[in-house]
């Protein structure tokens, strides 16, 4: 009757320690949508700052107009270092995985020049 016992508080020990580890994952992840207007030559910088740990990963979905434009979607890190991939013919959806622990900050680069239009989601 012991071993029982001691059975089943040991697995509901391990049910409760389960399902705090995958809430607690949960409320890390996020999803952040956009849509905004930057001008010709210039870049714009979400307001939130987030936390990243090394190995995990940022998705961006994105469309802009014009097409045509030039356009690079990512991240700023806490040194002001810009890590980027462009999108092409109007459209982006790429993933980034941070490679150092930081502070990182979702940006959008215009590099043409006309104002662009973007619209999209940020998931990490």
């Amino acid at each position: 009757m012991k071993v029982r016992k001691c059975i089943s508080v040991l697995l509901t020990v391990l049910l409760f320690i389960s399902c705090f580890s995958v809430t607690a994952r949960a409320a890390t992840e996020a999803t952040g949508r956009f849509t905004i207007t930057v001008e010709a030559g210039k870049e714009e910088r979400a307001k939130t700052v987030f936390s990243m740990e090394a190995g995990e990963i940022v998705t961006i979905n994105a469309t802009y107009t014009p097409f045509s434009a030039n356009v690079d979607f990512g991240l700023v890190d806490e040194n002001g270092v810009f890590h980027y991939l462009s999108g092409k013919n109007g459209s982006f959806n790429e993933s980034i995985e941070i490679t150092v622990r930081g502070k990182y900050t979702f940006a959008i680069r215009n590099n043409s020049d006309k104002p662009i239009e973007a619209t999209g989601y940020v998931n990490y």
